[in-house]
């Protein structure tokens, strides 16, 4: 990931700058006794990639989701993949890595047992800790986003994670995942900026990680979910693994992650 950085003109420092070590920094393990793992919650909204039902139980086999998700991936045609690579600006091969397929109006329609509104849509699998496929989140060529009911929310995971060296950013969503891809950075996306901690601390055991916020905050000193959510989750890794967990926000005047990597391209 260094040398892509560098690679566009950047250094690693300039993706966290210093500046912000007092809203990022480190979670600490919870000493027991000492503090509750309320101290770490917030309450946080779903993030831009994420369905507004994030609650309901799996009641859908495992099964059906992975051939689901296959027939959509045999499904997307290259021209579909290009034009929502260039909607999101990231790579249509990071699209491919996350699983993206497609499933027509019929195949919503029977998905969510009634007519879609929008048509077909992109589906992106959603993961566990063990990696099987737990949910669908659907993405309308429109912009429309939610989850397949009778599944359970989970992570978007590329499928060369393990070959990817470094320290795994944890970011928000599906197209940050697929930006950081896009630069050769390992990453994971949690589905909502304060959800997937348990899962990740699963999947990512052993592994360096740096858990990415969002500059989202409306108004100075008002509440910050995509900071707040970033808290939350490396102190729930951090309790979970026994060690600190980082925590980094993106350049200011970016948003997230996809935000600062189109720049970048934008810069040539």
């Amino acid at each position: 990931m260094i040398a892509v950085v560098e690679a566009i003109g950047l250094k690693v420092r300039d993706l966290f700058p210093k500046t912000d070590n007092q809203l990022t920094g480190r979670a600490r393990p919870i000493a027991r006794g000492t503090a509750s793992r309320g101290s770490f919650r917030s309450r946080g909204g779903p993030s831009s990639d994420q369905a507004t039902n994030l609650a309901p139980q799996s009641c859908t086999p495992p099964r059906v989701w992975e051939s689901t998700s296959a027939a959509a991936i045999n499904s997307v045609t290259p021209d579909q993949l290009i034009a929502l690579a260039s909607q999101l600006g990231v790579p249509a091969a990071s699209l491919q890595a996350l699983g993206c397929g497609w499933a027509s109006a019929s195949t919503l329609h029977e998905l969510l047992g009634k007519p879609s509104r929008e048509g077909g849509g992109f589906l992106f699998p959603m993961f566990d800790g063990d990696r099987a496929i737990i949910g669908l989140s659907v993405r309308t060529p429109s912009g429309g986003k939610f989850t397949i009911s009778g599944g359970r929310i989970g992570l978007f995971v590329p499928r060369d994670l393990d070959a990817t060296p470094g320290a795994v950013w944890i970011v928000e969503g599906a197209s940050d995942t697929a930006a950081a891809h896009s630069v050769g950075q390992a990453a994971v996306g949690r589905p909502s900026n304060t959800s997937g901690g348990p899962m990740l601390a699963k999947l990512l055991k052993g592994r360096d990680v740096i858990v990415i916020g969002e500059r989202d905050q409306k108004v100075e000193g008002g509440r910050w979910p995509g900071l707040e959510g970033a808290r939350k989750v490396a102190a729930e890794l951090a309790e979970a693994w026994g060690r600190d967990v980082p925590i980094a926000l993106p350049p200011p005047g970016f948003k997230d992650v996809r935000e600062w990597t189109n720049s970048q391209q934008k810069k040539g």
